[in-house]
Formats: C-alpha cells, structure tokens, sequence
C-alpha cells in the first residue's frame, strides 16, 4: 500500500503567492517564486480533504 504525502499551502509574505509544500519537520520554508525564506507564523485550516 502507497503512503499518502502531506502537504501544506503557504502564502509569501513577500509576494502573496499561495503554494504548496511537503510537510516536513523545519518550521521554515522557502518561497519558490521569490526565494524569500521564511517561518510559518500561522495555521488558517486543519485537516482539509480535497477531493
């Protein structure tokens, strides 16, 4: 049986774009569009299922 990857959807502070990225341990991450490097400060939703 597969494992599922968890993701989250993060927005810049810099440039206010939405993207997504694998949950990993670090708190910090970093924009793919501007290459920002950032924390997260918030969590605006928990166990969303997209179908």
């Amino acid at each position: 049986m597969a494992s599922l990857q968890r993701s989250r959807v993060l927005r810049c502070c810099s440039c206010r774009l939405f993207q997504a990225h694998q949950v990993k341990k670090s708190v910090k991450w970093t924009c793919k569009a501007c290459g920002e490097k950032q924390s997260f400060l918030q969590v605006s939703r928990r166990n969303c299922q997209c179908q």
